[in-house]
C-alpha cells in the first residue's frame, strides 16, 4: 500500500513547535471542542479512549493505556517527542485523529523499571505509528508515519510502509531511513475479529528488529512478542493498598515557603493543563492536575521550573472533577471509610473497594451528575441535574432525598448536627436543607 509524498521540510524544529503549541492553545478557547473521534476503518481496530490492559511476559508485567484525541488534547502533555514530531510531520494538527499507547514495565516486586509512549495517527489510509518516546534511549520519529495498520486489514494481506526516521535527542535535522514490511496472518486459535500482523522493521545502520502483534477489533492488542519475549494479556499484578486519610500538620504552617512555579508556557516538554479542580499533593512531592480542554491527568515535578511532566494517565473522554487520596488519584470521587464513591455523568453512583478497584454497590439517579458527591459521617449525599439531593448509607441503601434545585456547589458541616449548605450559581447566596424541605435559614439533617 503505497505513502504519501515525503513530509515538507521544516523551517526548524525548534521555531516549528514554539509556534505550532502556541496556536493550539490559542484554538482552544477560539475552536470549542475538535470533532469527534472517527470509529471507522481501521480506527475500528483501537480500542475505547482510557482502555487499560495489563501483560505478563519474561521479565515482568507491561501496564498499558490508550488515549484517544486530536492533537491538541495529547500533544501538550508530552511525552517532548510529540511536541517536535508536531513540528515536523505534514499532518493538519487541527483535523488529524491520534491515539497515544503509554506503557510502564515493572519488575516481578511491582517496581517501575521503564516506560514507552507511542504516538499513532489516525486517518483514512490506517493507522500509523508517528513517534516512539521511550523513558531510556532515544525517542524515534517516522517521516511519514509507519503504516502499523491498513485500511482494509485482513488475514492474508501483505504491505509495506517507508520514510525517514528523525532522533530529536540527537539532533532532529538528522534521518535515516526505514522500511517496514508486514504480513497479517490468523491467529493460533481462530479467535473472531483477531488478526496476527508480523513487521520486520528495518532502519539504516541498525539491526532488523521484528515484532509480532495480535489485533482484535474493538479491543486493541491482545498480545504481542518482541525481543524480549511473549507477552500475555493478564489481570494479576503487584499488590495494592488503599492509602491512608493524612491530615495536614498545622503545627507546621509558620514554617511554609512559597515558590511560584508557572506553567502553560510555550516550549517542548512543558506541560499544558487545563485544571478541573484543586491540585491534589504526593506524597513524595509534586502536583496532580485533571484537565478539562486536555483530558490527561498529569502529575507535576514541582522541584523544576517550569514543572516537568512526571507522569500522565487517561480517565477516559474528558474530567469534570478530581481529587488526590494519599498515593491515589481518581475522577469525580469522594472517599467513604475503605470505599471510593465515584458519580458519573449517565447519573450512575458506584462504590468500589478503594485496594482492590472491585465494584461495591450500584445506585442511579433520575439525571447525570456533574457536581462531586460529598462524604459525612458515614453517608455520601450526590446532587443530580434534576435537582434532587439524595443521600445513601455506606451500603448505598437510599436514606432521603430533598429537593434543591440546579445547583453547582455544596457542602456539609463538620461536628455537631450535620447541615448541607448550597448555591445555585456563583452569584447567589447560599442556602440550607433539612430533609425535604430548602430555607434561607440553616437547618440540621436528619440522622
Amino acid at each position: 500500500m503505497p505513502n504519501p509524498g515525503p513530509p515538507r521540510r521544516p523551517l526548524g524544529p525548534a521555531v516549528w513547535v514554539g509556534v505550532v503549541v502556541t496556536t493550539l492553545l490559542l484554538a482552544t478557547g477560539t475552536l470549542g471542542q475538535p470533532v469527534a473521534f472517527p470509529v471507522s476503518g481501521a480506527a475500528g481496530w483501537l480500542p475505547a479512549d482510557g482502555s487499560r490492559q495489563r501483560y505478563a511476559g519474561p521479565t515482568g508485567t507491561v501496564a498499558t493505556e490508550w488515549a484517544l484525541d486530536r492533537a491538541v488534547g495529547l500533544v501538550g502533555s508530552g511525552p517532548p517527542a510529540f511536541s517536535t514530531w508536531l513540528g515536523l510531520t505534514s499532518l493538519d494538527w487541527t483535523t488529524v485523529a491520534l491515539a497515544r499507547l503509554a506503557a510502564v514495565a515493572s519488575d516481578s516486586t511491582g517496581l517501575v523499571t521503564g516506560r514507552t509512549d507511542t504516538l499513532f495517527s489516525v486517518a483514512r489510509d490506517g493507522v500509523r505509528t508517528e513517534a516512539e518516546a521511550p523513558s531510556s534511549g532515544p525517542a524515534r520519529i517516522y517521516l511519514p508515519g509507519r503504516l502499523d495498520l491498513p485500511e482494509g486489514l485482513f488475514a492474508g494481506n501483505t504491505w509495506s510502509s517507508q520514510g525517514v526516521v528523525a532522533v530529536p535527542d540527537a539532533d532532529a535535522t538528522t534521518r535515516s531511513a526505514y522500511r517496514a514490511d508486514y504480513t497479517a496472518a490468523p491467529p493460533d486459535d481462530p479467535a473472531p475479529g483477531c488478526v496476527v500482523v508480523t513487521m520486520r522493521l528495518r532502519v539504516d545502520g541498525q539491526p532488523d528488529a521484528i515484532t509480532r502483534r495480535t489485533w482484535c477489533r474493538g479491543a486493541g492488542l491482545r498480545d504481542y512478542s518482541d525481543a524480549t519475549g511473549v507477552w500475555q494479556a493478564t489481570t494479576a499484578g503487584p499488590p495494592v493498598t488503599a492509602p491512608p486519610e493524612v491530615g495536614f500538620d498545622w503545627g507546621s504552617a509558620d514554617r511554609l515557603a512559597f515558590t511560584p512555579r508557572a506553567v502553560n508556557q510555550t516550549g517542548i516538554g512543558i506541560a499544558q493543563v487545563s485544571p478541573v479542580a484543586a491540585p491534589g499533593l504526593l506524597p513524595e512531592g509534586g502536583v496532580v492536575l485533571a484537565g478539562s480542554v486536555v483530558g490527561d491527568t498529569l502529575a507535576l515535578d514541582t522541584t523544576s521550573d517550569p514543572p516537568p511532566v512526571a507522569w500522565r494517565a487517561r480517565a477516559g473522554g474528558h474530567n469534570t472533577t478530581a481529587a488526590t487520596l494519599g498515593g491515589l488519584t481518581v475522577a469525580v470521587p469522594a472517599r467513604l471509610d475503605d470505599l471510593l464513591v465515584v458519580a458519573t455523568l449517565d447519573g450512575a453512583i458506584t462504590a468500589f473497594d478503594l485496594a482492590t478497584g472491585e465494584p461495591r454497590w450500584r445506585r442511579t439517579t433520575p439525571a447525570e451528575v456533574r457536581v462531586a458527591p460529598v462524604v459525612a459521617a458515614g453517608r455520601v449525599l450526590v446532587v443530580d441535574q434534576s435537582g434532587r439531593l439524595t443521600c445513601l448509607d455506606a451500603t448505598g441503601v437510599e436514606q432521603w432525598t430533598a429537593d434543591v434545585g440546579r445547583i453547582e456547589h455544596f457542602g456539609v458541616s463538620a461536628g455537631g448536627a450535620p447541615v448541607v449548605a448550597h448555591s445555585p450559581g456563583w452569584s447567589s447566596p447560599p442556602r440550607w436543607v433539612r430533609g425535604r424541605t430548602t430555607t434561607r435559614s440553616p437547618r440540621s439533617l436528619p440522622p
